[in-house]
């Protein structure tokens, strides 16, 4: 339970902050969410480089898939995409040498955050219920993984796991979820 808490809200912010605010405005409490990796990329990103990545997170709609998103970043802008590349390429080699279960778990809840941040850049400001239901139906999800697959996932995000692991991140998702365990 405490994993799939952090993997939703870690992408969920990870997704606006890095299109939308400096990694300095990102309060406190969700920054330690953030992996360094990713945290070194929103740093090194310029003001151009995000404006580009807003411009193809807003027609999110447009793409149907990673490769025609990617090819967009790069026509807006080559630096950018080389930076999101390197980001991209991390990610999916560790979800792709996760075993079966943990790796569909995974690809789905990308698959629902991507659609989130891309229609929070679009305009579309994401109904606190609506995230908050989403999040507790990837709990359950994460709970009815096998407990080889849940090892698995922990195995290879350690960064996500430790950070789960901490006091606030069990406060907020007692105060943001309902849930505890």
């Amino acid at each position: 339970m405490r994993s799939s808490v952090v993997i939703v809200g870690a992408f969920l912010f990870l997704g606006s902050a890095l299109a939308n605010h400096p990694l300095d405005e990102i309060p406190a409490q969700y920054r330690e969410l953030i992996p360094e990796e990713v945290a070194s990329v929103i740093k090194e990103l310029t003001a151009e480089e995000k404006e580009a990545l807003r411009g193809v997170a807003a027609r999110y709609k447009e793409f149907n898939n990673e490769d025609e998103i990617l090819a967009a970043v790069k026509e807006k802008s080559p630096s950018a995409h080389e930076k999101v590349v390197k980001l991209h390429n991390m990610v999916k080699d560790k979800v792709n040498s996760l075993q079966d279960d943990a790796k569909a778990f995974a690809k789905e809840v990308v698959a629902e955050i991507r659609k989130t941040h891309g229609e929070y850049a679009g305009g579309n400001k994401p109904n606190i219920e609506e995230l908050k239901a989403k999040a507790k139906e990837f709990i359950a999800k994460f709970k009815a993984l096998p407990e080889a697959a849940k090892e698995d996932f922990r195995a290879k995000f350690p960064i996500l796991t430790s950070v789960i692991k901490s006091d606030k991140v069990q406060t907020l998702a007692k105060g943001f979820l309902g849930i505890e365990n």
